[in-house]
């Protein structure tokens, strides 16, 4: 059951793209809602909001460190890479590179899009 909703992740946050299910697996991703994938998307656009720092131009900016090291975002997210990928893939966020490790990049820059802020 956890290895299944596992599995559903990483399909959904684009990890195994271009990767086929077999059949009997197939049905199972198929059947994950996407809706959460969108919320939390979301969500980690409000976090970026408010750990980040307001630009000039209207986005904002957060290291991967502080993302990665905050207790609510832990709390929140059970796989912020994969939030993160999908968020990119969607051009919420932006960030050099593809894949994110804590330690090594908490340094990385990434910026929510001031063309997806949202007033609150």
């Amino acid at each position: 059951m956890i290895f299944t909703k596992y599995l559903k992740r990483c399909f959904t946050f684009g990890v195994f793209e271009g990767f086929q299910m077999t059949e009997e697996g197939g049905k199972e991703v198929e059947d994950f809602d996407m809706m959460n994938v969108e919320e939390e998307v979301e969500r980690l656009k409000e976090e970026i909001k408010r750990l980040g720092q307001i630009q000039p131009n209207g986005s904002y900016k957060v290291t991967f460190g502080v993302l990665f090291n905050d207790d609510k975002c832990g709390n929140i997210f059970e796989a912020l890479v994969g939030t993160l990928r999908a968020a990119k893939k969607r051009k919420f966020v932006a960030y050099d590179g593809e894949l994110r490790l804590q330690g090594v990049h908490d340094n990385v820059e990434i910026t929510l899009e001031a063309a997806t802020v949202t007033l609150a």
